[in-house]
């Protein structure tokens, strides 16, 4: 679960994984990284970078999901 969010996960459906392991809802890791100096992940502080899933990583992770409600990549 996306811990920005505070419980309006039934709201945002689109989630992005960072390749520090951490997920978040895309519309809140855009909000947090807008609103910070340096682009970091919330969580563990690491520099934030958008993780590209594979394929089979995609299906795995959101076989029972739309593939329009998921967002794997996003660049800037």
């Amino acid at each position: 679960d996306c811990l920005l969010s505070r419980g309006l996960g039934d709201v945002y459906k689109r989630q992005v994984w960072g390749q520090c392991g951490y997920a978040f809802h895309l519309q809140c890791i855009t909000r947090w990284l807008n609103s910070q100096a340096e682009q970091r992940c919330p969580i563990c502080r690491g520099a934030w970078e958008f993780k590209q899933l594979t394929t089979s990583e995609h299906h795995r992770r959101y076989s029972t999901k739309d593939d329009d409600q998921v967002a794997t990549v996003v660049t800037y």
